[in-house]
């Protein structure tokens, strides 16, 4: 993965990389799968997504909290959230 931050880094700091003949060279030079490359070159993130292998998952579950002074219990099931009083 971070051959592949480095060479998403460098494209966006780069300001000559404008044509998709100028980006192609620099990705022909990279150290990035080919794989990899067609990706980016392609603006496809998830077959970019799908060759990096070491990505944390990153799940988020939102909580919402009852604005009665009563005590309730909070339940989450199948990434819902059920108020169970």
């Amino acid at each position: 993965m971070n051959q592949v931050v480095q060479v998403l880094t460098q494209l966006a700091n780069n300001a000559t990389l404008v044509t998709k003949e100028e980006v192609a060279h620099f990705l022909t030079n990279s150290e990035l799968s080919t794989q990899q490359k067609t990706a980016i070159a392609a603006h496809n993130i998830n077959t970019l997504v799908e060759t990096v292998h070491d990505l944390p998952v990153i799940k988020c579950v939102p909580i919402i909290v009852s604005d009665d002074d009563e005590e309730q219990i909070i339940t989450i099931s199948n990434k819902h959230v059920a108020n169970a009083s």
